[in-house]
């Protein structure tokens, strides 16, 4: 019997290419109805609560200086603008990005997998109905990276602490490789737990079963899945470097300039998604096909 080989992230791409053109209705009708609401609800808040250019640019000058980042924040940034910006990422991560996750990745596994179309509607209907799940579980794996993230910068400091008597400078330079160490292991947990909102729509599974799913199909694969996003990082960022120098040629308005990144963002996001989704319908294909 034959077995296909596995596709390599230029395949992944290729064929990411051909289902967004295929299905551009659905992710630009996905993206009006679930993106759109957000992006105006954000545009109000940023330019009703969060800070102005002016203030922003008054920020950077003082910071050139007073050469204290941290002292220059403290002090012109409030407490309700830093309630915002942790209000508008929440609403983002743990509401937002699980529906318009879910939905396209519900549409990629059916069309990908089984040739159907999937509507909107179908998609929206499956999306809703693991919302909670999906939330909590996005919630636990935050919870799990910052308990770690806590006890390895714990540990780091201990040890740097405790070595600096005795081994001086060479202190310094455990203190930076455990700095990239930690790095390292940010990008690797967001490799492995990256497909979440997709296995928990998808396969119904949700939190430790969900994470231990993902560790599963992303197992041996940290490699081509970092050249994976590191592409498609590039593309998303060209294109959205383009589309906007493109609409700052022709608007010059703010408010203009809001509503063109609000339809940018609308363009782009859904690209990115569509692309995870095939990379976890090609995982899930590799799983249940140990020999490709």
């Amino acid at each position: 019997m034959h077995v296909q080989k596995p596709r390599s992230v230029r395949d992944v791409f290729e064929q990411s290419f051909l289902l967004h053109r295929r299905r551009f209705r659905f992710l630009i009708g996905t993206a009006v109805a679930i993106l759109f609401p957000y992006y105006i609800a954000s545009t109000y808040v940023r330019t009703h609560f969060l800070l102005t250019d002016d203030q922003a640019d008054q920020i950077v000058q003082d910071m050139e200086k007073k050469g204290d980042v941290w002292s220059v924040l403290s002090t012109a940034v409030s407490v309700r603008t830093e309630v915002w910006m942790l209000v508008l990422s929440a609403v983002f991560l743990l509401l937002v990005l699980p529906i318009l996750y879910g939905m396209i990745a519900q549409m990629s596994s059916k069309f990908l997998q089984h040739g159907q179309e999937t509507t909107i509607a179908d998609a929206g209907n499956a999306a809703f109905r693991r919302l909670l799940p999906n939330m909590a579980t996005l919630f636990l794996a935050i919870v799990v990276y910052l308990v770690l993230a806590v006890c390895y910068m714990e540990l780091l400091s201990l040890v740097t602490y405790y070595l600096g008597a005795a081994l001086g400078a060479l202190a310094t330079v455990i203190a930076i490789l455990g700095t990239l160490a930690f790095i390292v292991g940010v990008v690797l947990y967001f490799i492995r737990f990256s497909f979440l909102p997709a296995i928990v729509v998808v396969e119904g599974l949700s939190f430790f079963r969900a994470m231990a799913r993902s560790w599963r199909l992303t197992k041996f694969r940290s490699g081509q899945l970092l050249g994976f996003y590191v592409m498609l990082v590039i593309v998303c960022f060209v294109a959205q470097v383009f589309m906007t120098l493109i609409g700052d040629m022709f608007f010059q308005s703010a408010g203009t300039q809001l509503l063109i990144a609000a339809i940018i963002g609308m363009l782009v996001m859904p690209f990115a998604l569509t692309c995870m989704s095939t990379m976890f319908v090609e995982l899930q294909s590799r799983d249940r096909n140990p020999m490709r």
